[in-house]
């Protein structure tokens, strides 16, 4: 499904593809669930063409067929001669709607909640079942010691890690001495920091775990703190790379550290985007600038989502810098930058101050 996926998204690329109504700004051509697919293209016979021949292709490659005795076509608005040419050409049944696909009809118009009842029923049915299976566990040790139970070999994986985390407050309490804790009173977090393994606090955390930061920028920024990322250094040693040759700047060795921000390009944009922000970024230490700055705590996320952004678009540019593709300028890297980190910041209204508003919305128009 993924080679279909892949083959439609190229073929719907040509200029006689016309999409759905509703459908072109999201690109949508196509859904797949389980063994299921819908395929979706405005009426016209260079569009549903266009769909055939992917769906060919897919046949001829994977020996994949449709099981055209479970195959309907849908149409709305199609004038009769071309319906009749369409379903001859593809060997379809013709379906009529609404028809109902995972208890929720398909129709042309918007659905009511009436439509959406099955489904809303389907859910509260299972929320109900896991209800009655929390109230089976109470059953299941009534009678017994809470602090002598232990979980028989059926129970279910979460009830014995559940069971578990009994045992270790009882390592760390002795003497069943539940109310007090280092002289103070049991909180919930005393206790889970009394049994938790403590690891070194770092210096970065507030660099990586904000939530202005987009989700893959903060992901890539942890791996890059763990020294984690296959740079061309790294490649180079295990035989894989031919050269340890920064592929940015072709200046130094591509370690992780030439990469952000020692590298000339990355250098600049790191420069560029302090300028943007009003802020002085040093290249040699970018996760200490927040010791400085005066500001609310939310402008310092934003700010720390902006150097995040800056790790991701670099190392992106790293791995797209190859002879046939061109590297992005720095000055145009910036501003698809501050876009992307703003657009994101304005979604949380809630979050923002008078002064952060007007501040990020400069930095989106200046961009």
């Amino acid at each position: 499904m993924e080679y279909l996926s892949r083959n439609l998204t190229y073929s719907t690329g040509a200029n006689e593809f016309k999409y759905y109504p509703m459908c072109k700004q999201m690109k949508l051509t196509h859904l797949m669930f389980a063994n299921d697919l819908l395929l979706f293209c405005k009426g016209d016979g260079p569009s549903i063409m266009t769909i055939l021949r992917s769906f060919a292709t897919l046949s001829k490659t994977s020996c994949l067929n449709m099981s055209k005795g479970k195959s309907n076509a849908y149409f709305n608005g199609v004038n009769e001669s071309l319906k009749q040419d369409i379903l001859r050409i593809s060997g379809m049944v013709e379906g009529a709607l609404p028809f109902k696909y995972l208890g929720v009809p398909i129709k042309t118009t918007r659905l009511n909640a009436k439509d959406c009842k099955p489904l809303i029923d389907k859910i509260v049915q299972r929320i109900r079942n896991l209800e009655a299976r929390k109230l089976s566990y109470a059953v299941y040790i009534k009678g017994d010691n809470w602090l002598k139970y232990s979980p028989t070999n059926n129970s279910s994986w979460s009830w014995r890690k559940i069971c578990c985390v009994k045992t270790l407050y009882q390592e760390s309490y002795q003497h069943h001495i539940w109310a007090t804790y280092q002289g103070r009173e049991y909180s919930i977090t005393k206790g889970y920091d009394s049994i938790r393994n403590k690891g070194e606090r770092v210096q970065w955390h507030q660099l990586v775990w904000n939530k202005c930061t987009i989700p893959k920028h903060r992901f890539l920024t942890w791996i890059h703190m763990h020294n984690a990322l296959n740079t061309k250094e790294k490649l180079h040693k295990l035989g894989i790379s031919d050269d340890d040759t920064c592929e940015i700047c072709r200046n130094g060795t591509e370690t992780a550290s030439h990469l952000f921000f020692a590298c000339e390009y990355s250098s600049r944009v790191l420069t560029l985007v302090g300028g943007f922000i009003g802020e002085s970024i040093s290249a040699d230490a970018p996760t200490e600038w927040r010791r400085g700055m005066k500001g609310s705590g939310m402008r310092k996320d934003i700010i720390n989502a902006i150097i995040n952004a800056c790790i991701y678009s670099i190392w992106k540019q790293q791995n797209l810098c190859k002879p046939e593709l061109i590297l992005l300028k720095s000055a145009k890297l910036v501003n698809q930058i501050i876009k992307e980190v703003t657009g994101r910041t304005l979604s949380f209204p809630e979050n923002l101050g008078v002064r952060d508003r007007e501040w990020l919305e400069g930095l989106r128009i200046r961009s």
